[in-house]
């Protein structure tokens, strides 16, 4: 009887050890459930939207990277608002974290 009891106590206990970090899981704030920005597209870049504040859908646009690179594109809806949507993707030159040819690379302190 004793060893019967035992068995159920540890079961009983095993499930509720279990369980628990779940159920604290799946609560919404819970540090378990899914990021919260998944499943949503990523959002444009101020420069982009800002370039397309007072443009229509299609209209030609331009600004500039926060590396004062020129971008040029067209003015999409991504997803809720107008922004710029590059024609070609930014070339990148040198290894990644090197700056471009003829810049230098500045360390913050």
């Amino acid at each position: 009887m004793r060893y019967k009891l035992a068995v159920v106590s540890i079961s009983v206990l095993v499930i509720v050890l279990i369980a628990i970090p779940l159920w604290l899981g799946a609560q919404p704030g819970g540090k378990g459930g899914p990021p919260p920005d998944q499943g949503k597209p990523p959002q444009p870049p101020q420069e982009a939207i800002n370039a397309c504040s007072e443009k229509s859908a299609n209209a030609a646009c331009e600004f500039s990277s926060p590396r004062g690179d020129k971008m040029t594109g067209t003015c999409q809806k991504k997803p809720e608002q107008l922004a710029c949507v590059l024609k070609e993707p930014p070339k990148r030159e040198g290894k990644p974290g090197e700056a471009p040819s003829g810049e230098q690379k500045t360390q913050s302190k």
